[in-house]
């Protein structure tokens, strides 16, 4: 899913509670290379500083991102940002919980992440810088 997603040009950032070794191991160094931004080992509730840093990094605009997440924390981050907020339905939170507080999108697959997301990337007119992800 992330080579598919980088190879359409977007943009692939981290925010995540889990430190940075963790997160290397689970993803291999192939995947975490695609990372272009990183926040490992933020604090529960320090989500939002985070992905507002990643936006000033890259110079993408709020309404170009959707930050993908398992947890109601996740959501509420997004919603403090003003991003858009992707729900999976196989993390750690029920998919029923995140449907209650209305994602801009749900995720049943990996698949459909990456329909979805390419197909917004797809060359327009404008350029379009691609959007971080969770």
């Amino acid at each position: 899913m992330l080579h598919a997603l980088s190879g359409n040009g977007v943009v692939l950032s981290l925010v995540t509670s889990n430190s940075y070794e963790n997160v290397r191991r689970i993803l291999n160094p192939k995947n975490m290379d695609l990372m272009v931004h990183h926040q490992c080992g933020t604090s529960l509730f320090g989500k939002p500083s985070r992905l507002r840093n990643i936006l000033r990094k890259t110079g993408i605009h709020r309404s170009e991102a959707i930050y993908i997440g398992d947890e109601i924390r996740d959501l509420e981050a997004a919603n403090t940002e003003n991003i858009h907020f992707g729900a999976v339905s196989w993390g750690y939170t029920r998919a029923d919980a995140l449907i209650e507080y209305s994602p801009t999108e749900i995720f049943s697959c990996m698949d459909e992440i990456v329909k979805k997301i390419a197909q917004q990337n797809a060359p327009t007119d404008a350029p379009n810088d691609g959007a971080p992800l969770s």
